[in-house]
């Protein structure tokens, strides 16, 4: 999502389009799951607003200060010696209560701003969530975080229901005078325009349509954008294009092997990349683990930090049991590389929705992750889903049972994707070459069948 201020009395009416999810279902189930599991940072106005309404630590439900400076903010604004031009810069969030609530989360799962003073005056993020809005040809098109359980679940109205409330949204997120935006890079080496960037898209999501196995739809889809990634489509354009990603479509599905068992084992080195890759997305930075409450301040974050490097060093070393803090309990580090076995019933239907919420959304590529072209944002998308069948598989072993079950690959989604696009280390540089690496050496396809077989 990519923010703006909230100046609902000062913007126009919306006249773009916003392009909703037709497959996708939400609906609050107030679980308080982002209550808990995000760090909120507000605007200035959103600061001025809260205070205007006059919250403190002894009205607020987790009993503390309700906001608090971001960061190294903290240092700033008690500084003695710095001019009040830099203490103006500094940048403030909702505080979170010792037990990782947020500050305004009631005892029913409620957020006190919105029951005494209405929805529209809570941060722009917290109503955002778990939309994410993305600039496209003239307006937004719509995604969803699937690290809310509700969206995992397709649970509630039809997102396409809920238009009038997106288009709120909307509005309050679009910067003024939108006109629509120039589409992402289609590979590293090349750009086309809008019509022909969606008719690649479309192709890569049509991969995931019908009932089909979810599996041998992701090798497609990826054989499919090795081929883009490595084409210079120069005056192949228009129908001309559609015509060339049919047939190569086709050809990707035909040369799939009838049997996931024919994939080699990743190579060492793929597996060492792919255990540093897990080692990112296993842990789960709340306010309650980081110390990220008034009192934990920057030092808290630093700790839980250190912690993340400690254990990620050992676990791609796959040396012993898995490492504390890391996503489930203990287990041999090295059974994570075993074969998991088929998918349980309802993943395939689970991870093919992912897919073509996040194409047809544009959450892999472009502003939504930090300006990576299509193909990498693909690949890189490819391999969410090992990284979850493991997660997944790991949970299972944690509690001594030999098969995942689709409430395991359920939390390992959600887990996943409140990481990817969000948490830097999953859209900067290093871990763009590394899934490159995994492409160009065909081990994001081997990791994808040992996952499905």
């Amino acid at each position: 999502m990519w923010g703006g201020e909230f100046y609902p009395e000062r913007r126009p009416p919306l006249a773009v389009p916003v392009q909703l999810p037709t497959i996708q279902r939400w609906t609050c189930q107030s679980c308080a799951g982002c209550c808990r599991e995000h760090q909120i940072e507000i605007t200035a106005e959103e600061r001025d607003r809260l205070v205007g309404q006059g919250w403190t630590a002894e009205n607020t439900p987790g009993g503390v200060e309700p906001i608090v400076p971001l960061g190294a903010s903290a240092r700033f604004i008690a500084s003695k010696w710095l001019p009040p031009a830099f203490k103006r810069r500094a940048r403030f969030r909702l505080n979170h209560a010792p037990d990782g609530a947020c500050a305004f989360l009631r005892p029913d799962g409620l957020c006190a701003v919105h029951k005494e003073f209405g929805e529209e005056t809570k941060p722009l993020a917290c109503r955002v969530y778990p939309y994410a809005l993305h600039p496209s040809r003239k307006g937004v098109t719509v995604s969803l975080r699937f690290s809310c359980p509700t969206v995992t679940a397709n649970d509630g109205a039809a997102v396409v229901d809920n238009a009038a409330e997106v288009k709120a949204l909307a509005h309050a997120v679009l910067p003024p005078g939108f006109q629509g935006a120039e589409p992402p890079a289609l590979s590293r080496s090349q750009s086309v325009g809008w019509a022909d960037f969606d008719r690649v898209r479309e192709a890569l999501a049509a991969c995931f349509e019908g009932d089909g196995p979810f599996v041998p739809a992701l090798l497609r889809a990826v054989s499919l954008a090795a081929v883009v990634d490595r084409s210079q489509f120069g005056e192949v354009s228009g129908r001309r294009l559609k015509e060339f990603l049919e047939l190569i479509s086709g050809a990707a599905a035909a040369e799939l092997p009838e049997d996931l068992h024919e994939y080699d084992p990743p190579t060492r080195a793929g597996e060492l990349t792919f255990r540093g890759a897990l080692a990112t997305y296993a842990h789960k930075d709340t306010a309650a683990t980081t110390g990220a409450t008034a009192g934990g301040g920057a030092f808290g974050n630093l700790g839980g930090r250190l912690r993340r490097v400690a254990g990620a060093a050992k676990f791609v070393s796959a040396a012993g049991l898995t490492p504390k803090g890391l996503w489930a309990g203990p287990i041999p580090a090295a059974r994570l590389a075993e074969d998991a076995g088929p998918p349980p019933p309802g993943a395939d239907e689970l991870f093919a929705r992912y897919m073509r919420v996040k194409l047809e959304g544009l959450a892999c590529c472009g502003p939504a992750f930090d300006g990576w072209p299509l193909t990498d944002g693909f690949f890189a998308l490819g391999l969410t889903f090992p990284l979850a069948i493991t997660l997944a598989r790991w949970r299972a072993l944690a509690e001594q049972r030999d098969r995942a079950t689709l409430q395991d690959v359920r939390l390992g989604l959600q887990l996943v994707d409140h990481h990817h696009g969000y948490d830097p280390n999953t859209t900067g540089s290093n871990h763009r070459r590394a899934v490159r690496q995994l492409q160009k050496t065909g081990d994001l396809a081997k990791l994808i069948a040992r996952c499905g077989r």
